[in-house]
């Protein structure tokens, strides 16, 4: 073992001396340990040449020691998914497919993370997510493309390379990753084993939506507390943890539900309806206390003070007849650990052609709701911030757009309003011609009854 893996180890030591010298570079730090040496030379008992080359090395040793620290990590390892289809009414169930996935994740000591997960059968295909600090990035190169319908209804896949199609890609601010599309549960969920403790350190009311589900499009994944136990350091992964059903979490009503900060703007009837039978099913079937997903690990491996699971496993549960049934399970591995690269920007590569949903501009009002703002990325362009001219001018034009997409949740309360003054205005006007006709009619039976008396007279 090499005297710099040696020093590397004591690196609880080092990032307690950082608190203490905290100087910007080493060779500042080197600087002051010779002067500091300099000026104890003038002392009677730092005369002696071995105490000051002592006490150089000692300063000399401790600068390695918090310089190495400052370095973050990277770990390889195998990430398995497999999915489980079950039927109501037959106890049996069946593994439906498996996939296994190779995946690097980088980490920093700022708390900024990146993962790659490439799947082993298709080799071209990689998924990126990744935060800088501020935002969230998403991506996914995929080589299979949704072709036209087929005579069993279905589209055809077809097999088109990523440098010559429009890839997907996202960004959000915050570090849950709110964007993505169906194809990146897995690595959402490779996030939760890895990166999220960060996150659940700073949740509200100790709850996060379901990484597994689509936070942005399901109402599913809201109304589940988090029980957790993190590692003490970075990056704060956790050693286990559950996401329990609780219904303090939910909201007075559906038009609270639709509400959600990181739920879309319902923008169709059908939504709306289909958000309301998601809460529903979540209130009927998710019963209090039920768990919908758990997280295990098994060992540790320590680098530069970075602490990660040698290996994980996520199961995730819905209910079936009253008992739990397994979904889904997530299973990995941490195969190898090194230090990460000197320029690395913890944002993923554009390398392909990408169209870019950007959730950091939204706007809400009653009458419309911008929930991104659509934009495209050529090969190799760096990220545009989110003060950038581009950026702003594009979120202008679509405010100013008068043929935007009004929103539809708004309008639950005033289609409500028109309809009970509807109502009103209804009973308002039959209601008077009701009694009216019956006023008529008591009339009109009293009137010939007094012309028959008059008659027998």
């Amino acid at each position: 073992m090499t005297k710099y893996n040696i020093i590397s180890e004591n690196c609880n030591r080092g990032s307690r001396i950082r608190a203490i010298f905290n100087f910007p570079s080493s060779i500042f730090f080197r600087a002051s340990i010779r002067a500091l040496c300099s000026f104890a030379g003038r002392f009677t008992v730092w005369r002696s040449p071995n105490s000051r080359l002592g006490l150089m090395i000692l300063f000399f040793w401790l600068g390695i020691a918090r310089v190495h620290c400052e370095v973050g990590v990277s770990v390889k390892g195998y990430f398995n998914v497999t999915a489980y289809r079950f039927v109501q009414r037959q106890p049996k169930v069946w593994q439906e497919k498996s996939s296994t996935n190779e995946f690097q994740a980088s980490f920093g000591r700022d708390g900024h993370w990146k993962l790659e997960v490439r799947p082993v059968a298709q080799t071209n295909d990689v998924f990126y997510l990744s935060f800088d600090g501020t935002n969230t990035y998403c991506i996914e190169y995929l080589e299979l493309t949704r072709g036209r319908f087929g005579p069993n209804g279905k589209p055809a896949l077809l097999k088109v390379p990523i440098s010559e199609k429009t890839n997907y890609s996202g960004i959000n601010l915050g570090e849950f990753p709110q964007v993505g599309s169906d194809d990146q549960f897995r690595i959402r969920c490779l996030w939760l084993c890895l990166a999220s403790g960060n996150y659940i350190r700073h949740a509200v009311d100790s709850s996060m939506p379901l990484p597994w589900e689509e936070p942005t499009r399901s109402l599913t994944a809201y109304g589940f507390r988090v029980e957790s136990e993190l590692s003490p350091d970075p990056p704060f992964a956790p050693v286990n943890l559950k996401f329990v059903r609780s219904s303090k979490l939910d909201l007075a009503n559906l038009e609270e539900e639709l509400n959600r900060t990181f739920l879309r703007a319902a923008r169709e009837e059908r939504q709306v309806v289909e958000w309301n039978k998601e809460l529903m099913q979540r209130k009927t079937f998710y019963t209090e206390g039920f768990v919908a997903g758990e997280l295990q690990t098994e060992g540790v491996t320590n680098r530069h003070g970075f602490t990660l699971p040698r290996a994980f496993s996520c199961k995730v549960f819905y209910p079936g007849g009253g008992n739990p049934v397994c979904g889904s399970r997530y299973d990995g591995e941490i195969t190898s650990i090194s230090e990460i690269a000197d320029d690395e920007t913890f944002r993923p590569p554009v390398i392909a052609p990408l169209l870019v949903r950007d959730q950091r501009f939204r706007y809400r009002d009653s009458k419309k709701a911008i929930d991104r703002i659509d934009y495209s990325l050529a090969t190799g362009e760096a990220w545009p911030a989110q003060d950038s001219p581009r950026l702003k001018s594009l979120f202008a034009r679509q405010l100013a757009d008068r043929n935007a997409t009004a929103i539809y949740r708004h309008n639950i309360v005033r289609y409500r309003r028109i309809f009970t003054l509807a109502c009103l205005a209804v009973l308002g006007i039959v209601l008077p011609y009701f009694l009216f006709k019956m006023g008529r009619r008591n009339f009109g039976v009293g009137s010939t009854s007094t012309t028959k008396n008059e008659r027998n007279k």
